[in-house]
């Protein structure tokens, strides 16, 4: 039997782009628009799907969740995002040096999102110096 045989691999959710059923690997879910899913390739892509063309945009914060089997054999950080607030997540953390408790997934620092909704203000800017943890706890 294999070590990771009882975690799944898939989400079961079907995705609104293209409509995936079920969502296999990653899941993004809208943080504005109520239950807009979308896979890896669709969030990739910006294809969101004919009933949310005029309501989301990119501009959207979108929630990764992960498999199960994804966060048993992926290394990840379990420091929410308060750029889309993920609570875990693959590749690299940066934690603001200015801001308390102030961290961003590698999306949303490349985005530019400081906050999840477009209405809150946060005093965190681009101008702030960051620490980039690889893994939890790995310092680089």
């Amino acid at each position: 039997m294999y070590a990771f045989a009882d975690y799944k691999p898939f989400h079961n959710i079907f995705c609104n782009g293209c409509g995936k059923d079920p969502i296999y690997g990653n899941r993004y879910k809208c943080q504005k628009c109520y239950d807009l899913h979308l896979c890896e390739q669709c969030y990739t892509n910006n294809k969101f799907g004919k009933k949310y063309e005029n309501e989301h945009n990119e501009n959207h914060a979108m929630k990764l969740f992960m498999s199960q089997l994804d966060e048993k054999s992926t290394y990840h950080h379990e420091i929410i995002c308060n750029g889309c607030n993920t609570e875990k997540y693959p590749g690299k953390r940066y934690c603001c040096n200015i801001c308390q408790n102030y961290n961003l997934c590698q999306r949303c620092f490349d985005d530019n999102r400081y906050t999840s909704n477009e209405g809150i203000v946060v005093n965190h800017n681009n101008k702030h110096e960051m620490t980039v943890f690889d893994f939890e706890g790995k310092n680089i």
